[in-house]
């Protein structure tokens, strides 16, 4: 009996013990579940933070901007006169404020499809092979993102090629091969090698050089050409094919549509932060057509004879009237070109590489293909199959837009007359 006794006596102390402890541990676990809070609020604090300095990072509304301005504005500017120079000043204003408009809507556009194709895969960055895709399928869209791919790289030749003329009539005793290399390069290994930033500073100081060189420009004409300015205003010539010289010109000067995906994924978290990037960057350089164009044309006078010298090159009126204009004139051609060959530099890479991914892919699928088909298997198409979605692509455009309002006034009529411009003028240029 005793032994009972003893033995419920220690079981009791034994629970009276786990209770103890059970009390100790309920009085202390708020204070160790409050500290892991506060720890586990900290490390959020710190990610969100780190997170903010990554967009930050990466993120840059006035980067966008120039990045538009640098790269819309190129050195076809100053030959666009030789275009406008049948119509006259107030003709060419018309025709050169029309094509920025369906320049602006045509980017506002991809910008808007680029956004809904971020959104929609998950992604931070696009490029014209993912849009491609997303409408036309994977066959014929291979065929759009090589064309466009094979545009970028042509436009980054051509850049290249125009710097080199400019550096080798300031260093003419240098070999051509190192004139034509020397600065891409130079501006390749800032691109490949530095941060954004570095980029970004790099392309605001050559489009603040742009920028004061236009500005010369513009004032000496101002300065020359007083007393021609005003009367070159009364006469026009408002026939139809005077005035459409004018327009694939502008569109080509004006456009940077090549860049675009790029700026979405730079200018904002946004639609609304793009659409501002390109209105702002695309307001300038118009700003910079329109006071070059109507410069030179009045520099031109206003009769048929005197309009002949302008068709060959501005710039050489503009050098026959004063020869001090030459360092503003080269100065703004390098920096134009400079500047478009970084916004076209720092595109470039993501339309290349998805570009070769879905070769790659393609090819590999099409060998698979193949080897299913010779060993006799019987291949079954799903709903995903591209061989289904190649014969329906009206369906398979219509199934991956469903979702996809843009904010261009108009609807679909605005859409199907934005399109029509764009293959009248591709066959037209």
């Amino acid at each position: 009996m005793g032994g009972v006794v003893g033995v419920c006596c220690g079981v009791r102390g034994f629970g009276h013990g786990v209770g103890d402890i059970g009390y100790g541990a309920a009085i202390r676990l708020p204070l160790i579940m409050g500290k892991l809070e506060e720890d586990e609020d900290d490390e959020t604090d710190d990610l969100k933070l780190t997170q903010n300095a990554i967009k930050q990072e990466k993120k840059s509304f006035w980067a966008a901007v120039s990045l538009i301005i640098g790269t819309a504005v190129g050195p076809g500017m100053l030959g666009l006169p030789s275009a406008t120079i049948r119509s006259g000043p107030l003709p060419s204003t018309i025709a050169i404020l029309f094509s920025w408009v369906y320049v602006i809507s045509s980017i506002i556009l991809v910008a808007e499809l680029s956004f809904a194709t971020m959104e929609e895969d998950g992604v931070k960055e696009v490029s014209f092979t993912g849009l491609a895709i997303k409408a036309f399928g994977t066959h014929f869209g291979a065929f759009v993102s090589v064309v466009y791919a094979s545009l970028s790289f042509a436009l980054l030749v051509a850049c290249v090629s125009g710097i080199g003329s400019i550096v080798s009539q300031w260093f003419p005793s240098l070999n051509n091969v190192v004139i034509h290399g020397i600065f891409p390069l130079f501006l390749g290994s800032i691109i490949w090698f530095f941060p954004f930033q570095i980029i970004d500073s790099t392309n605001r100081f050559l489009c603040f050089i742009m920028l004061v060189s236009i500005i010369t420009l513009v004032g000496i004409g101002v300065s020359v050409a007083r007393a021609n300015l005003v009367r070159s205003l009364s006469c026009s010539s408002w026939h139809v094919f005077s005035i459409l010289p004018a327009i694939p010109v502008t569109v080509l000067t004006l456009g940077f549509h090549v860049i675009t995906p790029f700026i979405c994924k730079v200018a904002g978290d946004s639609i609304e932060e793009a659409r501002k990037a390109i209105l702002i960057g695309g307001t300038v350089p118009l700003i910079m057509v329109l006071a070059w164009n109507l410069i030179v044309l009045g520099l031109a006078g206003t009769g048929k004879a005197q309009s002949s010298c302008i068709q060959g090159d501005p710039i050489k009126l503009l050098l026959s009237v004063t020869s001090s204009s030459l360092f503003a004139v080269q100065g703004f051609a390098f920096s134009a070109l400079a500047t478009s060959f970084i916004g076209y530099a720092v595109s470039f890479p993501k339309q290349l590489i998805d570009t070769l991914e879905l070769i790659f892919r393609f090819s590999k699928s099409e060998n698979e293909l193949g080897s299913i088909e010779s060993s006799g298997e019987t291949r079954i198409a799903d709903a995903s199959d591209e061989s289904i979605l190649k014969g329906n692509a009206m369906a398979y455009i219509y199934k991956s837009r469903r979702k996809f309002r843009s904010s261009l006034p108009g609807g679909n009529m605005v859409l199907f007359l934005l399109f029509s411009i764009a293959v009248i003028l591709s066959i037209w240029h």
